[in-house]
């Protein structure tokens, strides 16, 4: 005789934020130095720039080289705060999302089956499971939340991936400030002779 298979278990919105929020820091974690590479690309082609890097090789070479191993890592604080918080939010969102329109479907398929006599299956199919449009429509609302909630999140780990901008320049503003200071001395020096 066979047994059937075990209930599913379902899962608490709280648990869904956390293992949404677990996934987006591992992600965040291992991919990072892809990302820092990814947005300097398009900073340099939005500028107008030439690319900065020939291949991704040479990009990892580069940062390594200029800004050490840590140069990988500029800006992953601000990434994994705003990766754990945008997908651990963007779950628990999307399952109240599902939770509030299976509430809705399930209340106007009894309505309907009330109206019909009470005997009649619903309409629509699945009885009150949700339809591929309702998924959609959670995962469209959730994910539009998210981006209004975490987009100040995404514009400081973006400028903290770029930094190396200031960085630059302010070492080539401490290299003119060092030749002119040799210059101004020299001129100096010269005047003195004469």
């Amino acid at each position: 005789m066979a047994q059937a298979a075990p209930p599913k278990r379902k899962l608490k919105p709280h648990q869904h934020l956390l293992a949404g929020t677990t996934a987006g820091l591992c992600n965040t974690a291992i991919l990072y130095p892809l990302d820092l590479i990814k947005v300097r690309y398009q900073a340099g082609a939005h500028t107008g720039r030439s690319a900065p890097y020939t291949s991704l090789r040479s990009a990892f070479s580069t940062v390594i080289r200029g800004e050490g191993w840590r140069g990988l890592y500029q800006g992953l604080p601000a990434a994994m705060y705003g990766s754990g918080f945008s997908w651990g939010g963007y779950f628990y969102f999307y399952e109240h999302a599902k939770a509030r329109w299976l509430e809705q479907r399930q209340t106007s398929m009894e309505a309907w089956k009330g109206a019909a006599g009470g005997g009649a299956s619903g309409g629509g199919g699945g009885g009150g499971a949700l339809q591929p449009m309702h998924h959609l429509l959670a995962a469209w609302e959730a994910g539009t939340i998210m981006v209004f909630i975490a987009n100040p999140i995404w514009l400081v780990k973006t400028r903290m991936q770029l930094n190396y901008t200031a960085v630059a320049a302010a070492e080539q503003a401490a290299a003119a400030v060092a030749v002119g200071e040799a210059g101004a001395a020299a001129a100096t020096a010269g005047g003195a002779v004469a």
